[in-house]
């Protein structure tokens, strides 16, 4: 199992790329970042806020995953969705729309466009840790002092 990959994404002054939550690993200097935050989808979640980093310029910035790194490359039309936790870096426009349950989001892309998926999101990379079932029992222990929000 790969752990993780590092790629350089090339930017031309044209187009503006989103980074996921992660966010960019390094950049050069002619390369702008900004933080924007998508509210709606933090109260759906009831946990951490849902933002991307918008970056455009000339330059080259590094971009970080976990576990192994995929390029999807839609053409005009083509559909693409996917789970937010999968996400690294994207080239276009996109709908977030949650589940029934409200435990996921998943991202509508519509070509043409470029995004970019990471094989592991956390959890499945915090599974494999040799530790996991140590580390669950030790936090389920210690939530039991607090209500449940249910």
């Amino acid at each position: 199992m790969q752990r993780g990959d590092i790629v350089p994404i090339h930017f031309d002054g044209k187009t503006e790329w989103a980074i996921g939550k992660r966010g960019p690993l390094a950049m050069t200097d002619k390369v702008a970042k900004e933080t924007r935050s998508q509210p709606r989808f933090q109260n759906i979640l009831q946990r951490e806020a849902v933002f991307v980093y918008r970056v455009s310029g000339i330059g080259v910035v590094f971009v970080s995953s976990l576990g192994s790194m995929q390029q999807h490359e839609l053409k005009k039309d083509d559909i693409l969705v996917l789970n937010n936790s999968s996400l690294v870096v994207w080239n276009c426009r996109y709908e977030m729309k949650d589940t029934d349950t409200g435990d996921c989001i998943f991202c509508h892309f519509k070509g043409p466009s470029v995004a970019i998926t990471q094989g592991l999101n956390a959890l499945t990379l915090f599974k494999w840790s040799p530790n996991y079932k140590e580390t669950i029992e030790n936090i389920e222990e210690a939530m039991k002092d607090y209500p449940n929000d249910e």
